[in-house]
């Protein structure tokens, strides 16, 4: 949560509630004519523009919206000065806006129990952070002989942290009650705890891996309206997911199933997903959001440049065609993969450097994979993304790489082919069928000859 919110001085606020609508009477001081004063809503983690007002004046920002009303605003104006405070539609504070205090971050309300309940919460939640942090940070080293000490240790701390925290919010609830503070982002807060009817879990984290969210009420949209409901989506996947793709995979499946009698929230899910998988280059698991939940509707919350990646990384998953490749040989002959593949039973098209530690020790393997099945129909479409073509050349040569070799032109920066083909690191590798169907992806070794072996059957027609 954010510090520095709100000093309670004198504001003059009137909110005037139809179904999805109310206006906000605001009194400004100190703005020059031309200075702009923005009312800004929050959703999640995003903060839209409701309206806006300018210079010195006594009026109305005017506000419709499709989310719910109670929640967190910001009151903004040029440059980056702003605050934050809480609406809560069964209120009507009085509000003044003075150009001063907003440059150090502060507005004031007076008449307004929700706010000055929501600045106990912000600093009780400031301390529990802080202390979950510190616990969070005890080492606990698998080669220690005091390791399993040292894991109860650390999982004793986090447990005391969340209770005291627990303490705080049953108190807390009781003492405001009818706040949005108290009604929806406290319980937030309220996290499950290890009792005795959990006796087949020995380590905090492990337990909220899969009972983070036992106590959510996914039902409340208005908790979209504050950036915790987002914070706590991030400390979850950060801190209590184990870092395995079918664990991550378990916590969306756990998410996705909790949130499904409430389709706003579920969106809101499946968008954070799908962004910062994006953003990570987690290219399978924001294909798995996708297909386990309708994300169409999500999607139009991306960004254009998020939309047109999400679309690279559909059109590149298994059993889609793979998109076509024309580059220059050795011989500088433009060379294709898609007459390559339908000229063989499998392909395998890799994409590679010759300063890649990786993809010199990948290169051999695929070099013995290559000379074992090349007379059955294997064949190797090898791109190569050295800006320096001399570098190229001198790797096949010692390689002694007898497949098909061609070269991205130009920058790396600027290739439209690894845009296209979503290539983040070298080695990359897909095997391709012979109906040019992308039939598996990044698999070496074993796994790979075993695919191929699939593809080479004489049953596979």
């Amino acid at each position: 949560m954010r510090t520095g919110l709100l000093l309670i001085t004198c504001l003059v606020y009137c909110c005037k509630i139809s179904a999805q609508q109310f206006t906000l009477s605001v009194n400004t001081i100190g703005f020059s004519d031309t200075t702009w004063v923005y009312l800004k809503k929050y959703y999640g983690r995003s903060e839209v523009v409701v309206d806006s007002i300018k210079g010195n004046c006594q009026t109305f920002f005017h506000v419709n919206t499709q989310h719910p009303i109670n929640g967190l605003y910001v009151i903004e104006t040029t440059p980056n000065h702003k605050a934050e405070l809480i609406i809560n539609v069964s209120e009507k504070p009085s509000v003044q806006i003075d150009y001063k205090q907003l440059k150090n971050g502060i507005i004031g309300i007076a008449h307004s129990p929700e706010n000055e309940a929501y600045q106990q919460l912000v600093t009780a939640y400031l301390a529990y952070d802080s202390a979950f942090y510190t616990a969070w940070a005890i080492k606990a080293n698998e080669f220690d002989t005091a390791y399993l000490a040292a894991l109860q240790a650390k999982s004793s701390r986090l447990m005391r942290v969340q209770q005291q925290m627990n303490a705080f919010v049953d108190q807390f609830t009781q003492q405001h009650k009818g706040t949005y503070s108290a009604t929806t982002l406290a319980p937030l807060l309220r996290l499950p705890l290890m009792d005795t009817v959990h006796t087949n879990y020995d380590y905090y984290p492990a337990f909220l891996f899969r009972h983070f969210w036992d106590n959510t009420n996914f039902l409340n949209t208005e908790q979209l309206c504050h950036f915790l409901f987002s914070e706590l989506l991030k400390k979850y996947f950060r801190h209590w997911v184990p870092k395995y793709e079918n664990s991550i995979k378990e916590a969306i499946d756990t998410l996705q199933l909790k949130a499904a009698a409430n389709q706003e929230v579920l969106q809101y899910i499946n968008t954070y997903l799908l962004r910062n998988f994006l953003k990570s280059n987690a290219e399978d698991l924001a294909l798995y959001v996708n297909k386990n939940a309708n994300t169409e509707a999500c999607e139009l919350n991306l960004s254009e440049a998020e939309k047109k990646k999400f679309e690279r990384l559909k059109s590149l998953s298994v059993g889609q065609n793979v998109p076509e490749i024309l580059l220059p040989n050795i011989e500088n002959n433009k060379t294709s993969l898609t007459k390559s593949v339908t000229a063989n039973k499998a392909i395998i098209l890799l994409f590679w450097a010759s300063h890649c530690g990786k993809c010199r020790v990948e290169l051999p393997q695929i070099q013995a994979l290559y000379q074992k099945y090349k007379t059955q129909g294997l064949e190797v479409f090898a791109v190569n993304i050295d800006e320096n073509k001399f570098n190229w050349r001198d790797a096949v040569s010692e390689f002694k790489l007898d497949w098909i070799n061609v070269t991205d032109e130009g920058k790396i920066a600027d290739s439209k082919v690894l845009e296209q083909f979503n290539i983040q690191h070298t080695p990359s590798l897909f095997l391709i069928a012979k109906n040019g169907k992308i039939f598996s992806k990044e698999i070496y070794g074993k796994v790979l000859e075993k695919n191929v072996q699939m593809l080479l059957s004489p049953s596979n027609k």
